[in-house]
């Protein structure tokens, strides 16, 4: 009975590409499971605007915390929220958002109301939540 070792039932050209692949897909960060290549990108937005009030501080997608201040007569708010990766998935208060549309009205009662939003990448790994938090006034 033989036994042949697989490495030397290759070609030393073979080898060297294996090699060379494997050492590549180690070295490259965020690959994805399995042998897909897929690097992960962040899961961020690149935009964030309200239908009502001012976004405190400037939007920025490394910022995760967000304020805005309404008058009492604004009784709802929608937000339109845009991903940084295109096919990254956004739930605006659970409920799935398309990059660069606005989200359903959001019921604002007064005082402190906060609407959570978060992008997750194509890959289904990573995710971020954005907070914000509606002030809507008493009078």
């Amino acid at each position: 009975m033989s036994l042949q070792h697989p490495i030397r039932s290759l070609s030393l050209a073979a080898a060297l590409a294996t090699l060379a692949a494997a050492a590549s897909l180690t070295a490259c960060d965020g690959v994805g499971s399995g042998l897909t290549g897929v690097i992960r990108s962040s899961a961020t937005l690149s935009s964030l605007t309200l239908s009502a009030g001012t976004l405190q501080p400037v939007f920025s997608g490394a910022v995760t915390t967000y304020t805005a201040s309404v008058n009492n007569a604004t009784d709802e708010i929608t937000v339109t929220p845009v991903a940084a990766t295109a096919g990254a998935t956004i739930l605006v208060q659970g409920a799935p958002v398309a990059s660069g549309t606005a989200s359903q009205p959001i019921v604002l009662f007064v005082g402190s109301n906060q609407i959570d939003i978060v992008v997750t990448n194509p890959d289904g790994i990573s995710s971020q939540t954005y907070t914000l938090t509606v002030q809507r006034s008493s009078f």
